[in-house]
């Protein structure tokens, strides 16, 4: 299926998402992803209902992403959840929390199913499962690093799984963090199926996230499954943006082939610059001809109104990123 789409956040107020839900249409794309925060889930979940409403009635596919919620998910979005439950937070080998969401602890898979239901009820098509992962103890503040998850929940799944005691340095524990990512997003994805949501998961390289996935065929091989996605952000890790997009989107076309998915691959779109118009264009050409036709970008208007995305002359690279994606850049706005 040939797709292409790019994610949408920042603004709640409904005749601006209608304008830019129209501009984007009217570029070309024919897919919008909209972030949907723990803010969003108290606060604005009617909201989002209206907002996925408009979307649609401008043609668009409309998929979620829980957007830093539980801190364990992929966005710059804070996490309420965490500071109301310490208990169920990740914990270092000492006791000390992290500010994420264990997988493994039951009152995390309850925020993800009433998240799931949000969402459905919003009217979305799918779920964008956007790079699930474990917090790396050293952008929490702690130098040395160090190993997670040693919390209860954790702690009683890995007795159960080998039969010895949870401790730092045992060579299970790669394995279990592994396993424990690709059970929550088994359960998840089999509840968003049960709603009548289709499910994406976004792997991320190994080189942008320490505690991502590892063995991207373990999400691969999950039953309700439907796209295999992966974001190689070169200029984020300082690669050559040709061969780092390449190795990236091959592997996903080939386990996604394997499996039956669809692979998609998200193309960088902020902290870059008009003079990075060539990396962009070799991105996606090199994500095409790998064999991925659901080309996706992060983020509308090249992510301009986010101080920390850090794009420069952001309506510059935005009409580079629509080009190389969708072949045109503005249009007449539609009518709903």
């Amino acid at each position: 299926m040939t797709r292409s789409g790019v994610s949408y956040f920042g603004s709640r107020i409904l005749r601006h998402v209608r304008a830019d839900m129209a501009d984007i249409r009217c570029r070309g794309f024919d897919a919008v992803l909209h972030t949907f925060t723990e803010n969003d889930l108290r606060h604005y979940p009617g909201q989002m209902g209206a907002i996925v409403d408009t979307s649609h009635r401008l043609g668009l596919h409309v998929v979620m992403a829980p957007w830093g919620v539980g801190g364990m998910f992929g966005g710059e979005a804070e996490s309420r959840f965490v500071g109301e439950n310490p208990a169920a937070c990740q914990r270092m080998a000492d006791g000390s929390p992290l500010p994420g969401a264990c997988p493994n602890d039951g009152r995390t898979r309850a925020l993800i199913t009433r998240w799931i239901d949000a969402a459905a009820d919003a009217g979305a098509d799918g779920v964008f499962w956007d790079e699930p992962h474990w917090l790396d103890p050293k952008v929490c503040g702690f130098e040395d690093g160090g190993e997670t998850c040693f919390c209860h929940a954790c702690a009683e799944g890995f007795a159960a799984a080998y039969g010895q005691p949870l401790e730092p340095g045992t060579p299970h524990l790669p394995e279990f963090r592994d396993a424990s990512l690709v059970d929550v997003l088994t359960m998840a994805t089999a509840h968003a199926a049960e709603r009548g949501l289709e499910n994406t998961v976004c792997v991320v390289p190994p080189e942008q996230a320490a505690g991502g996935i590892r063995d991207w065929e373990k999400v691969a091989a999950i039953t309700d499954l439907s796209v295999l996605a992966t974001d190689p952000y070169w200029a984020l890790v300082s690669e050559d943006v040709a061969p780092y997009v390449e190795r990236y989107s091959r592997k996903i076309v080939e386990l996604a082939g394997r499996y039956g998915l669809r692979p998609q691959i998200w193309i960088l779109g902020f902290g870059l610059g008009p003079h990075d118009a060539a990396d962009i264009e070799t991105a996606v050409q090199v994500a095409r001809d790998a064999g991925a036709d659901d080309i996706w970008v992060w983020g509308y208007e090249a992510c301009g109104h986010m101080d920390f995305m850090n794009t420069a002359e952001p309506e510059a690279v935005w009409e580079v990123l629509t080009a190389a994606v969708v072949g045109r850049t503005k249009g007449a706005t539609p009518d709903e």
